[in-house]
């Protein structure tokens, strides 16, 4: 992640003066995603469990973020340009940031 994400006058005016709960996301598409899971499942299986632990954790880190009022939950998520995707199933609130890089190692 490149520091000028990080300044001030960059930040999205709903995450200033808080703590930031992120969650790695990769967009739940089969073939892309829990791809060690194929076999036992096909990959439109996989992608659904995908789906559901995003969402999960999503919720979770959303029942956190509620109850101090001090951070925000944000996804940083891959390929960059799906967040119209992760806009429709991450809750209302969540912030998107793209991961930069390329290789895993890169974008974490």
């Amino acid at each position: 992640m490149s520091s000028h994400l990080l300044k001030r006058k960059r930040m999205h005016p709903r995450a200033v003066g808080k703590s930031a709960l992120g969650i790695m996301i990769k967009a739940p598409k089969p073939g892309f995603s829990k791809t060690r899971l194929c076999p036992p499942l096909q990959p439109h299986e996989s992608a659904a469990l995908s789906r559901c632990f995003l969402q999960d954790t999503a919720e979770n880190v959303l029942a956190v973020t509620t109850l101090g009022k001090d951070a925000v939950g944000v996804a940083i998520y891959t390929p960059v340009g799906s967040d119209q995707e992760f806009e429709r199933l991450l809750p209302e609130g969540f912030l998107l940031m793209p991961q930069r890089g390329e290789s895993f190692g890169d974008r974490l």
